[in-house]
């Protein structure tokens, strides 16, 4: 027999509970029904009950009041909050308090209460042991998270209210936050649990956790104005990072109101945390922080006209140059750590689409079409980091570039000025002799020296010079070289030299040229 205490001011709701209790079966008697807590502590202390039903607010003594004394005495209870008021300081109090379940008057029915008797069974079968009890409740609370998260989209503000409330995880409406953990590796997890539970005690804040996976926590809480989201969030990086010594990588949502809102804010703060794990940053990221928008950032813009760029030098068939681009491009794009990994991975397919794009319309080699097939499937794959994807592009990139230089060089030349023309692409920066050049192609000087001024339209020492002074404008755009390093780096090896040839071609000097950038 399943013994049961009413306590509640008011006489109809205290008769009609009793009533409907009794009706359910007889397996559960109604052993007081009490007016006050006060009545009701009296009873317990010379009785045993299995389950309590007790209001909020009464006079005498409160519901609050009566199960802080139920703790002084060695009972166990199921014990049930009934409250006119969805009022969530009384909820997270009486949480604190053991209770087991939180109803609104109006939303009690005899099947719930059914619901309730049969779950207070279930407790009283394992004698109450409170250790049991928490850990089944940590678990199947996680569970609702995770199944709110595919449930969102379709559930109503009012139903995920009343499934948070009825399984206690008493998350507020307004500055609702998200914070996704990611770790180095499954060691010590459990001990991380423990962590969060000890910092978000210490800072009052009401806070639950799921586990997506072995190395990662979803963790949902009420931000509260005396922390900065960011300082909140580093504070508990230092916390796991002493214990458990191991790279931590944080996202963090936006701050915003509304339980419907929860599916977004977890997807906000993944998307952060895969941002610092992309780019093997280990710390905290804001989500507000990231640049989403192309058509809202410089940065993202300037990429943008970079391809574009890169785009107009195949074009004009400047392989060594548009080689050099590519290769600067990448550079950057992978210190552009305030993208997501999504847009980094879409701006490195673009820069290998500009290639291929000019390729397919080449004539190319069976070998060849099965390579550039496979370099379209690359970023198809699954790519975790920066530096799996720049591994990739790299050995792509080059590729493209000696079939595109290859293509476009080869259409125009003989074999013979073909390979003199890759040759002076590739080494213009060193001591370039044409007696040794047209020994390594068979050819005599003289013999070179009118084929190459026939299919080039310049003399080659003009071609080399021309090479060399495109480079150093290039130089000039790009960086901070001084004009000696500048020179040196363009197969020029004297300043002077090639500032006085700067100024013949362009009529102003290297100085003047960079000033107009």
């Amino acid at each position: 027999m399943v013994k049961i205490l009413i306590i509640d001011d008011e006489s109809i709701t205290r008769q009609w509970i009793k009533k409907k209790v009794e009706d359910i079966s007889a397996d559960y008697s109604v052993v007081g029904v009490f007016s006050n807590g006060r009545q009701a502590f009296e009873y317990c202390k010379k009785e045993s009950v299995d389950v309590i039903f007790t209001d909020i607010r009464m006079s005498t003594m409160d519901g609050m009041e009566f199960l802080k004394n139920i703790l002084r005495l060695d009972m166990h209870p199921y014990k049930v909050i009934l409250s006119a008021y969805d009022e969530f300081q009384y909820a997270r109090e009486a949480i604190k308090l053991g209770v087991h379940e939180f109803l609104l008057k109006p939303e009690i029915t005899q099947s719930e209460l059914k619901r309730i008797l049969k779950d207070a069974q279930s407790y009283l079968a394992t004698e109450g042991s409170d250790s049991a009890q928490g850990v089944f409740q940590s678990e199947k609370q996680q569970e609702i998270l995770r199944s709110l998260m595919d449930k969102n989209a379709v559930m109503t503000e009012e139903e995920i209210s009343g499934l948070l409330l009825s399984n206690k995880i008493m998350l507020e409406a307004k500055n609702l936050t998200a914070m996704s953990i990611y770790f180095e590796t499954g060691k010590n997890i459990e001990k991380s649990k423990d962590l969060f539970e000890i910092f978000f005690e210490e800072k009052h804040i009401c806070w639950y956790f799921y586990q997506s996976d072995s190395q990662e926590f979803m963790i949902l809480y009420n931000h509260r104005n005396e922390w900065t989201r960011r300082n909140l969030a580093e504070e508990l990086f230092h916390i796991l990072q002493v214990h458990l010594g191991m790279k931590l990588y944080i996202g963090i949502s936006v701050r915003k109101d509304g339980l419907s809102k929860l599916n977004s804010l977890c997807r906000q703060a993944s998307l952060a945390k895969d941002n610092r794990r992309f780019f093997d940053i280990p710390g905290c990221q804001l989500y507000d922080e990231m640049r989403v928008n192309k058509e809202d950032n410089e940065e993202e813009l300037y990429f943008s006209d970079a391809i574009k760029e890169l785009s107009e030098l195949l074009d004009k068939e400047k392989c060594s140059e548009a080689e050099e681009k590519s290769c600067e491009l990448l550079e950057q794009i992978g210190h552009a750590d305030f993208l997501p990994p999504t847009y980094v991975k879409a701006l490195c397919n673009e820069l290998l689409t500009v290639f291929m794009h000019r390729l397919w319309r080449q004539e190319l080699e069976e070998e060849e079409k099965k390579a550039i097939g496979s370099i379209e499937l690359l970023l198809g794959e699954n790519i975790h980091t920066f530096y799996e994807l720049n591994q990739r592009m790299q050995k792509a990139r080059k590729y493209l570039c000696d079939v595109f230089q290859k293509k476009c060089v080869g259409n125009r030349y003989s074999s013979q000025i073909r390979d003199v023309v890759n040759y002076i692409e590739h080494h213009y920066q060193e001591r370039i002799v044409m007696e040794d050049i047209a020994n390594s192609v068979h050819l005599s000087r003289t013999y070179l020296s009118v084929l190459f001024k026939k299919e080039t339209g310049e003399r080659f020492s003009d071609y080399l010079q021309r090479i060399r002074l495109e480079n150093s404008c290039r130089l000039l755009r790009t960086t901070k070289l001084q004009i000696n390093e500048i020179a040196e780096r363009t197969g020029f090896f004297d300043a002077a030299h090639f500032s006085r040839v700067f100024k013949e071609r362009y009529e102003m000097s290297p100085l003047e040229y960079r000033k107009l950038e």
